[in-house]
């Protein structure tokens, strides 16, 4: 439950941690499934990586046109355009 909120909160306030958090999780149980069982795929090919795979690539598809907006607080802060920061900053 925690991951889940701090992927909606962390993406809602713009910071990148939620991205790679869930990133480096998923290629991570696949090298670890891969690892105990290397014969995984052999079935049911289509069950296997892809099922893993094809739903990270649609999530880092929405989240890394963003990139350069996020920022790299842990839950993020609220997303201000340059010319709102100035007036704050000045």
């Amino acid at each position: 439950m925690f991951l889940v909120t701090f992927q909606i909160v962390g993406l809602v306030r713009m910071s990148r941690w939620p991205v790679i958090v869930q990133t480096v999780m998923v290629l991570g149980n696949v090298a670890i499934q891969y690892a105990t069982n290397p014969h995984w795929t052999d079935r049911y090919p289509i069950f296997g990586v892809f099922a893993v795979i094809i739903p990270l690539v649609a999530y880092l598809a929405c989240t890394l046109p963003h990139w350069r907006k996020m920022n790299w607080a842990l839950l993020g802060r609220s997303y201000r355009r340059a010319e709102d920061q100035a007036e704050i900053f000045a």
